[in-house]
């Protein structure tokens, strides 16, 4: 018998915005698959780890993901999770958001540098 119940415990647990993520990575998995249907139905099978890949990745990382402590951490987490969710959409073209990540990361570092040290900064003065 399946039991349900830490499912639903779960699922009602989970924040509004978590939630709609949630929503989000399976709506864009969804569209990106019926464009390559369209498009390139022959080359699916190949393109389909590169959508399925990053969305369960982004589902997991999601549900599993503790409650961020600092700028620095909300920073990284939003980069981590919007990439994720941009290379459910370009599939086969996942491979060059991969290798540009890091640049984005650096940005996510350094901004979080500057909004820390702004925010010692303010607190400093008060």
């Amino acid at each position: 018998m399946l039991d349900t119940n830490g499912i639903t415990s779960s699922w009602s647990s989970l924040a509004t915005g978590r939630k709609l993520l949630l929503f989000a990575f399976g709506f864009v998995a969804t569209v990106s698959i019926l464009i390559q249907l369209v498009e390139k139905p022959a080359m699916l099978w190949v393109n389909l780890p590169f959508i399925i890949l990053p969305a369960l990745a982004g589902i997991v990382l999601l549900i599993w993901m503790p409650a961020s402590k600092n700028n620095g951490e909300k920073i990284q987490r939003t980069i981590t999770v919007s990439l994720l969710v941009v290379a459910t959409g370009l599939a086969d073209d996942f491979i060059i958001l991969l290798l540009l990540s890091p640049l984005f990361y650096i940005m996510g570092f350094l901004m979080t540098q500057f909004v820390d040290r702004e925010n010692t900064k303010n607190i400093s003065a008060n």
